[in-house]
This record gives C-alpha cells, sequence and structure tokens, in this order.
C-alpha cells in the first residue's frame, strides 16, 4: 500500500461537478444534510435563535466600530514613527502632571 497526501484526495474530491466521483457526491450530499439539520434545529429551538441574534447583533456593532473608526482615514491604517509617537505619549503624561494629576506606583 501507498501514501497519498491529502491536498491530493481533496483535490480529486473538488473535481468539478461534471467529472465528481460517487464517492464526492456522497460527501456533499452528506454535508449538505448535517446542514439542513442545523437550520432545521435553529429554526425549531427559540433560545438558539435568540442567541445567534445576539451573536449577529455584537458582530454588525463590531463592523460599525471599524467603519466609524477608519471613517476619517477611508479604510487606511497608517503607521507613524515611533518618535512622533513618544512625542504625543510625552506630551499627554505632562498635561496629565501640569494638571496637578500624580502617579501612583
Amino acid at each position: 500500500m501507498g501514501l497519498v497526501h491529502p491536498g491530493s484526495v481533496i483535490r480529486n474530491l473538488q473535481a468539478s461537478d461534471h467529472r465528481q466521483t460517487p464517492l464526492a457526491r456522497a460527501i456533499s450530499e452528506c454535508g449538505r444534510i448535517s446542514k439542513t439539520l442545523h437550520i432545521l434545529s435553529i429554526l425549531d429551538d427559540e433560545t438558539k435563535r435568540r442567541s445567534l441574534l445576539i451573536q449577529l447583533n455584537r458582530h454588525e456593532g463590531r463592523n460599525k466600530l471599524a467603519r466609524t473608526v477608519f471613517h476619517a482615514r477611508k479604510g487606511e491604517v497608517r503607521l507613524q514613527p515611533a518618535y512622533v509617537l513618544c512625542e504625543a505619549v510625552s506630551e499627554s503624561f505632562r498635561g496629565l502632571f501640569a494638571s496637578g494629576h500624580q502617579l501612583l506606583l
């Protein structure tokens, strides 16, 4: 018996539809059955639906925050040189100490 790389097996199973082997079709159908059962369980269980809605809202909120944060920069992250960042941080600390805040260690 010889050895076969997993990538070769997957590549053969993922061939175009007109060349698909019976094994590949059977695996596809099993995947569809599993997906259908999952969708039916969500439709049947209200707690699952609410949980998914909460997750969806959380994800959409994160995307909204990302769009808002990157709006001014048109979605680009621009890195500043380290010395510019250090100057900004030191200015912030100077402002804090000048206004009477104390550093607690």
